[in-house]
């Protein structure tokens, strides 16, 4: 898919992702996210979001924090820690 930008709007999605807990609050963000038809081949596209990856459902702060975490920690405690699996 190319990078053009298009203005006809297909439909509205809301979207979880996870964010980072506040105090020992989980967060999760819904987000709307707009869905859009290209104007040469006419299939629809999500809208992108620079904070977070695509076909993923946390944020990439998130990710970034539990990875240093890691690094400090094993994997196990890390997932246990933040209601996670190891995988």
């Amino acid at each position: 898919m190319g990078n053009q930008s298009s203005h006809h709007l297909h439909q509205n999605y809301r979207y979880l992702f996870r964010e980072l807990p506040i105090g020992n609050k989980e967060v999760m963000l819904r987000v709307n996210r707009r869905r859009f038809k290209c104007k040469n081949c006419h299939k629809p596209f999500n809208e992108r979001l620079n904070f977070v990856e695509n076909q993923k459902n946390f944020t990439n702060r998130y990710a970034q924090t539990i990875t240093e975490q890691v690094v400090h920690s094993d994997i196990k405690n890390r997932a246990k820690n933040n209601n996670l699996t190891s995988e």
